[in-house]
């Protein structure tokens, strides 16, 4: 049974002593139980609070576990009547005391010098006193020695909490359980206070590691956070885990000067983004991408600024995330990937203008190296001025838990000597997961030595630290730079002993090490930044009187492009000067009171500036920094310029797009507070759509779509517009707009161009309507076809029975009565019989003519030349009565069914031979040959289709070539039974077969000389 099951056990059977007569049965039952069982009663003083315990029940193993010095009878007061014992009892009296005040539940653990063990106690409350139950743990905490050992030589501190629960079941605060050596240190606490105190009572501003307790607790899984803690001296990588019902263990590591390195880092990084963003010029840094022989594959960015995203329409993390090949698919494979790769293997810079696929914009581009593996890529939008020039041609384009949850690697060892006593190994005992991953350990690690594992010079120092700890017994804490095999990284080290070895403790220092270095590499980037950048850039430092006001700016620093900008235009050089000594007119323009608003107030400033003198324009933005401001400068005056030409442009656009006969319209997207696009708005729209609501096109400019169109937010139109913004991806759909007053059938194109989306629609209902009646068409002419189908299988079977009997009773006559018949009669008789067999042979024509137009079997490959010599040996009477001579060629294996293809040569050969003239010997011809789609005018296939063409030829009585599509409709005849025999369904099977096959027939005759049947099959059957 557990301890705490125990507890509550042994409450109950309590209880039952002081209601029930059987008292010796239960106490005999107590007896037994393996653990100490004792109540108290509270003795209070008169102002109510409890002062001291009196024993009112004990069991005999509690005796065991509890023997003298201390008194152990009923009646007796836990410190009145133990004296000498009350330093080791007063603890136990106060929380005894808690425990009935505050009527819950403690557990906890102490040290009883008299007894020299570990006792384990639950107490819990009884009426007006407690209820404990005893256990000796000294073993058990023997075994967790070792650990407690260990993790007190670890720098970090370690602590166990359990949580405290209201009478709701809800946490309202954490007991301290256990802290290691390096916890109680830096919390300044002793046991004392650690057994009696809880979390808020300690720290009662801890409210957020209170939240993160809480969250364990209730979730069951580990976490990982960076707090503010003022009582541990300030900032700690906390890393929390469940340990038990209730519990949880912490480890904290001491981060505050890796946060204010960070902090650093970021201010350095926040005061050069400003100066960056401050730019309207994109800047990127580019670092090459290498594979495994060193060659360049692709360019990552490792920096941009803010109007770097604005220009090519990325976010930030897609830009940091993506390589260039996949930002910008077009350059990759094209010039700009090449100018890379000549600026970074030449030096020289490159400066072009770019057609910027992915947001279809112009930039002006400029790549200089930076180092032996970046370039540094500035770009200026000049969408505009392209857009004017492109317009002219084309105007509509746009541990365990402990140790395993620490962030550190702990590693303990196992000292090696030799003969001498020398330390001279190492072997790996125990090592949790960040160590693995830290030092790149082996998975069998454990049993390895040091020197196995490790052979450099990292393995010999740490057997130096490790033997002075041996000898010294202190701990010492390293800083070890660890670089081998592309593996670089700084650790602080601390080793120390733990009985005949050492423990190793070490955390990854190398960001903070790195931060100096970082803030150097800024400021390099930014000199060279600067120097790249197409814009001027100027920093000005404000120069202040006594007062405070400010009465000039020196020019504090500045890149080339502003210098030679000033330099050219007033031929005096702003290196070590001031602004009015450069313009003295500066108050007068403004520019003076300008740079002041900025730096009094710290609202950046955008302005278009224009100098009438030059006739030159300029955007100008000014951003304060310090005790100045940034000012960048770009000169506009193309742009300017082209303002006036795209104006003009749009009007001769607008004339043009409501001319069309399409409708054309420009949507621009409508957002909500959150982002979220509802709706959108008419930014262009021509006079074919206006028409559509009764208005002209200018008074839909500017509207909503929703306003002249609200079913299309709910029929599916708005979704589909919304799908093409979102994912710029082009869509064409056909649309049945019935709403609005519109009952129309709309083909419909959308594609984005630039933020907004481009609709074109044409209006084909009337060519709907007719495709509709002739659907309904085809229908009744499938469900007609079928019905004769079936009429003419059906018929063809119940005729057959009538004609078997009359042909019988024909033969009878004429067997067994022809003697008793006339002339005339038995002439009769054999016009009868005549008439019967055509009609047995009509009928069996027109039942295999509904065989070939119902069977649909899956098709095979099939020999045309076995088929051919089949058919000819059927025929062998006829072709050597009419002493026919045949010419087969080499006929292809097509896809097909086999029945079906005999019966449709069996009846060309049989005509073949039934329309011989007379006189003349029968010539019959077989070829074939394959044809390309191309050459077929009877087709509209793909151009990679092939047919295999195949002609049978006779030189017979022939036809004329007007009834050479007649000849294959059913019961046609060119010819009088008493000339030839037939029914006049023989061809109709042909052309049924051919069609199954998904081929062509045509019949070529010539009156007199023969004819010709051209079939074409297809190579492959869909």
């Amino acid at each position: 049974m557990g301890f705490h099951k125990m507890g509550n056990f042994v409450q109950r059977y309590v209880r039952m002593l002081t209601h029930q007569p059987t008292t010796l049965l239960f106490t005999q039952l107590l007896d037994l139980l393996p653990d100490g069982v004792v109540c108290y009663d509270a003795i209070r003083d008169q102002a109510g609070s409890i002062v001291d315990f009196r024993l009112t029940y004990f069991n005999e193993q509690f005796r065991t576990i509890a023997p003298p010095p201390y008194q152990l009878e009923v009646g007796v007061r836990m410190m009145a009547d133990n004296p000498g014992q009350v330093d080791i009892l007063a603890p136990i009296v106060s929380q005894y005391a808690l425990v009935v005040d505050r009527d819950e539940v403690a557990d906890y653990a102490f040290y009883d010098p008299n007894l020299d063990a570990y006792l384990a106690l639950r107490v819990k409350k009884l009426g007006d006193g407690v209820l404990v139950t005893i256990r000796n743990v000294t073993e058990q905490q023997e075994q967790a020695r070792l650990l407690n050992q260990l993790l007190d030589t670890s720098p970090t501190c370690i602590v166990s909490y359990k949580a405290q629960r209201d009478q709701y079941g809800q946490i309202v605060d954490f007991r301290l359980i256990s802290l290691n050596q390096k916890a109680l240190d830096t919390a300044k606490l002793d046991q004392t206070q650690v057994q009696t105190s809880t979390l808020l009572q300690l720290y009662p501003d801890q409210w957020t590691l209170f939240e993160q307790l809480t969250k364990v607790v209730q979730m069951g899984q580990a976490i990982n956070v960076d707090v503010l803690i003022p009582s541990f001296g300030g900032w700690h990588n906390v890393s929390i885990a469940p340990s038990g019902p209730d519990e949880a263990v912490a480890v904290f590591v001491d981060i505050t000067e890796k946060k204010a390195a960070a902090l650093e880092a970021e201010r350095r990084k926040n005061e050069l983004d400003k100066v960056l963003n401050s730019s309207i010029t994109g800047m990127l840094m580019c670092q090459a991408v290498t594979d495994e022989t060193g060659g360049i594959v692709d360019f990552q960015v490792v920096f941009y600024n803010q109007s770097a995203l604005a220009i090519t329409g990325y976010t930030a993390e897609q830009v940091m995330s993506l390589r260039l090949s996949e930002l910008d698919p077009a350059g990759a494979t094209g010039g700009m990937y090449e100018g890379y790769l000549h600026v970074l293997s030449t030096g020289e810079p490159l400066r072009v203008e770019y057609f910027f696929e992915p947001n279809q914009r112009w930039l002006e581009v400029s790549v200089v190296r930076f180092t032996d593996e970046q370039v540094i890529v500035s770009f200026l939008d000049i969408s505009i001025l392209k857009e004017t020039q492109l317009r002219e041609q084309a105007q509509a384009l746009r541990f365990s838990t402990i140790l395993d949850g620490s962030p550190e690697g702990v590693i303990t060892f196992e000292s090696m000597y030799d003969d001498l006593g020398n330390l001279i190994n190492l072997r790996y005992v125990q090592c949790n997961r960040a160590a693995h991953q830290l030092a790149q350990l082996p998975n069998d690690v454990i049993g390895r030595t040091l020197l196995d594992v490790y052979s450099g010079d990292e393995s010999q120092r740490l057997l130096v630290i490790a033997s002075q700890v041996m000898t010294s017994g202190e701990s010492t804490t390293v800083d070890v730079h660890y670089a081998v095999g592309g593996f670089d990284k700084w650790y602080s080290l601390s080793v120390a002993r733990l009985d005949d070895g050492v423990v190793c403790t070490f955390l990854d220092i190398t960001q903070s090490r790195q931060a100096s270095h970082l803030i150097e590499a800024k400021n390099r980037q930014l000199d060279s930044i600067l120097n790249t950048s197409l814009n001027g850039t100027i920093v000005f430092q404000a120069i202040r009187d006594e007062q405070g006001d400010i009465v000039d700016f020196w020019f504090e620093l500045f890149n080339q492009t502003a210098r030679e900008d000033i330099m050219a235009r007033t031929g005096k050089d702003i290196a070590g000067s001031t602004l009015l000594t450069i313009y003295p007119d500066s108050r007068q323009t403004g520019v003076f009171d300008e740079y002041s608003q900025v730096i009094n107030t710290g609202q950046p400033l955008r302005l278009e500036r224009h100098l009438p003198d030059y006739n030159t324009w300029y955007a100008v933005s000014i951003t304060k920094l310090d005790d100045g401001c940034v000012v960048t400068f770009t000169d506009i005056s193309q742009s300017k310029q082209a303002a006036l030409v795209i104006k003009e442009a749009a009007a001769k656009l607008q004339g043009i797009i409501d001319m069309s006969q399409t409708g054309i319209f420009l949507f621009s997207p409508v957002r909500d507070e959150s982002g979220r696009v509802v709706d959108f708005r008419f930014k262009t729209a021509n006079r074919t759509l206006a028409d559509y609501v009764g208005q002209k096109s200018d008074i839909l400019q500017g509207d909503l779509g929703s306003r002249w169109f609200p079913a299309y937010k709910t029929n599916g139109l708005f979704d589909r517009y919304l799908r093409t913004y979102e994912t710029g991806e082009s869509i064409r759909f056909d649309f049945y707009y019935k709403a609005d007053g519109i009952d129309s059938w709309l083909d419909i194109a959308a594609t984005r161009l630039g933020d907004d989306v481009l609709v074109t629609f044409a209006d084909f209902t009337p060519l709907k309507r007719l495709q509709q009646q002739l659907e309904l068409s085809v229908q009744e002419l499938k469900r007609s076809n079928a019905n004769l189908e079936q009429f003419a299988y059906v018929a063809s079977h119940d005729l057959q029975e009538p004609l078997r009997k009359v042909i019988t009773f024909g033969d009878v006559l004429q067997s067994q009565y022809a003697g008793q018949l006339s002339e005339s009669g038995a002439d009769i008789v054999r016009r009868m019989q005549s008439a019967a067999q055509r009609m047995q042979t009509l009928i069996r024509d027109l039942l295999a003519y509904s065989r070939v137009a119902n069977k649909r079997d899956t098709f095979r490959e099939v020999n045309l030349n076995q088929v051919i010599s089949e058919v000819v040996s059927d025929l062998d009477t006829t072709i050597h009565s009419k002493k026919a001579v045949l010419q087969v060629g080499s006929l292809p294996t097509i896809q097909g069914d086999e029945l079906q293809l005999r019966q449709l040569f069996q009846n060309l050969l049989s005509n073949a031979l039934k329309f011989s003239k007379p006189d003349v010997q029968p010539l019959i011809t077989i070829s074939s040959r394959l044809v390309a789609a191309q050459e077929i005018d009877q087709l509209t296939v793909a151009t990679s289709q092939k047919f295999a063409e195949i002609t049978v030829a006779d030189n017979g009585i022939g036809f004329e070539q007007a009834y050479a599509e007649r000849i294959f409709q059913l019961f046609q005849r060119l010819h009088t039974r008493s000339n030839y025999s037939g029914t006049g369904i023989g061809l109709s099977i042909v052309e049924k077969v051919v069609e199954n096959h998904r081929g062509i027939i045509r019949a070529e005759g010539r009156l007199g000389q023969g004819a010709s049947f051209v079939i074409l099959f297809p190579t492959e059957n869909g």
